[in-house]
């Protein structure tokens, strides 16, 4: 039994394979690169305890104590560079939700009644429903971490 050859069509036929191609390297940056070389003021790395973290592309000063804070921000200030000023978690204050007062309710009668059970307020302003704007019969108010105020 003899089987005739038969060709086959160029779609179906194996390709040779292609020779291969010199490909450039891929160059990659160090996102983790040394503080020393980014353009932070030689001055911050002077303070003592202060640490220094890149974040993101910016660098996050973490001062030892107040002083140093304080000192820091007037450095860098006086050099005209571009900073934000965060307050550390511990220093922020605690936000609490007061529910079940009218919302016609003055708020400097709020502010008295809670500074005489012993807390310090920052603010104070009322809740609203956000779509219709409309008061809601809540109050949020921030309270200082000062004396008492776990048992808020």
């Amino acid at each position: 039994m003899e089987i005739d050859f038969q060709m086959v069509s160029l779609r179906k036929a194996a390709r040779r394979p292609s020779p291969a191609k010199h490909l450039s390297p891929v160059i990659v940056t160090n996102r983790y690169e040394k503080l020393d070389d980014t353009p932070a003021p030689r001055e911050i790395r002077g303070f003592p305890g202060t640490t220094n973290k890149l974040l993101y592309g910016y660098i996050n000063i973490q001062a030892a104590s107040d002083d140093n804070k304080l000192q820091i921000v007037q450095l860098l200030t006086e050099k005209k560079e571009e900073f934000i000023l965060l307050e550390a978690t511990k220093d922020r204050p605690i936000k609490v939700v007061l529910k079940g007062l009218q919302a016609e309710t003055d708020r400097a009668d709020i502010v008295e009644d809670v500074r005489n059970k012993g807390f310090s307020i920052n603010r104070i302003s009322p809740m609203r429903y956000y779509k219709l704007q409309k008061p809601l019969d809540m109050f949020l108010i921030e309270v200082k971490k000062e004396g008492n105020f776990q048992n808020i």
